[in-house]
């Protein structure tokens, strides 16, 4: 959460007043109802597949389901890949009760720019450069702290470590930085141009 104060005015009388704000922190909560049957029918589908389900949204006003999936060698997906996971899934939404009339599957790659928002997603990220969003900036007195981070709540970093509570980024040299879940807005892996043009 974050914390608001500061003076207003009320029929011309000033009064002081504090709000606690709260601040939508990165990770994914429990899935529960029908996206936690999703969940638990795509796991099961995507593992048959020999593929890694990385992410699922489900939109219930345009019943949108939209599967993230990836090999775990390459950390992509290729076209014959999604279609694989597609005809799998299509017996099961034709033959639950539980599926939406109208259900509109998407099957794709979490692409090179993959959004981070479980724990399993920082692990997997370990090592590698992410963007990430904080909800507070980082305090320009902070011994070793980057120049070009002071003042900032969006950095590229390299990710270290990722554990139960909180990760462990550093500025690719001698700065480390412990950051709670709690404070990540947004995060996504960010790899550099160069690494892109090699692979």
């Amino acid at each position: 959460c974050a914390f608001r104060k500061g003076w207003h005015s009320l029929n011309g009388a000033p009064f002081f007043f504090a709000q606690v704000l709260k601040v939508k922190m990165v990770l994914k909560s429990i899935p529960t109802g029908i996206e936690k049957k999703f969940n638990e029918l795509c796991q099961t589908v995507v593992d048959d597949c020999g593929l890694v389900l990385y992410d699922l949204e489900y939109f219930p006003g345009n019943q949108l389901l939209r599967l993230f999936v990836m090999d775990s060698q390459t950390e992509s997906a290729v076209i014959e890949d999604c279609i694989k996971v597609d005809k799998a899934m299509t017996a099961h939404i034709e033959e639950l009760d539980w599926m939406p009339s109208e259900l509109t599957l998407e099957v794709s790659s979490p692409g090179v720019y993959r959004k981070l928002c479980t724990i399993k997603h920082f692990e997997m990220a370990c090592g590698q450069r992410i963007k990430i969003s904080l909800s507070d900036r980082f305090d320009s007195n902070t011994t070793g702290l980057p120049k070009s981070w002071a003042g900032e709540n969006k950095v590229l970093a390299t990710l270290e470590s990722a554990g139960e509570e909180s990760i462990t980024f550093s500025d690719g040299e001698d700065f480390k930085h412990i950051c709670s879940y709690e404070r990540i807005k947004k995060a996504n892996v960010d790899p550099e141009l160069n690494n892109l043009i090699d692979e």
